[in-house]
Formats: structure tokens, sequence, C-alpha cells
């Protein structure tokens, strides 16, 4: 099979290479150089400090604790909000109820419609 649109290649004209035959490579390897004394790991004193652990948010200032802090204060502020009206109450009701109490309310419905005699 062929290009239809290119010319042919002549890179398969040539005989390839036996298994084997691949000339060595380098054996220059890069080498360590050598110090009069073995490096030695730098010696670290105190505890450390994890992402996230107090002492690593007081290590990086005291404007990051303040956003957070602000940030608190305004998610409070949201959530204290107090609805007025008959649909406030109605919405303040519903999110206080448990997701057994909505399915037996559906249920009471559904069986109260069942017993309605249509004439």
């Amino acid at each position: 099979m062929g290009n239809l649109c290119g010319k042919e290649s002549s890179s398969f004209d040539t005989p390839g290479r036996v298994l084997g035959s691949a000339p060595n490579p380098p054996s220059s390897s890069a080498q360590i150089p050598a110090t009069g004394k073995p490096s030695q790991k730098p010696k670290i004193s105190g505890k450390g400090a994890t992402h996230g652990s107090p002492s690593a948010a007081a290590g990086a200032g005291s404007a990051a604790t303040d956003a957070r802090a602000a940030a608190a204060r305004a998610a409070e502020a949201r959530n204290a909000k107090q609805t007025n009206g008959k649909l406030g109450s109605q919405l303040s009701d519903q999110k206080r109820k448990t997701q057994n109490q909505h399915l037996q309310d559906l249920s009471t419905t559904k069986q109260q419609q069942s017993q309605l005699v249509w004439d």
C-alpha cells in the first residue's frame, strides 16, 4: 500500500540491522564528585507544623485569622435572620422537620385523598 498523493519514500531501501548489532552506548556515566567528607542531612530543631495547624496559622499572620473570623461572623449573621410572616414560618417549620416526618405527612395526605369518594 502506498500514499496516493505523496511520493515514494526511500527510507526503507537500505537493509536494516540485525538484533544485537547496534553500536555500544558511551560508557561514561555521570560521576558524583568526591568531597572530603560525606554529605550530612541538615539538623532541624523544633517540632515543625503541619498544614492547617494553629501554629501554622499564627505564623502566617493575623490577616488570615481576621479574614476567617470575619467570614464566620458573616455566616452567623446570615443564618440568624428572622423570617417573618406566614410563608416564613411555614418555611422554618419545613426546615425543622426530619426526613421521616416529611414521609409521614406525605403518606397521611395520600391516604386522605384515597378515602375521598367522588359521586
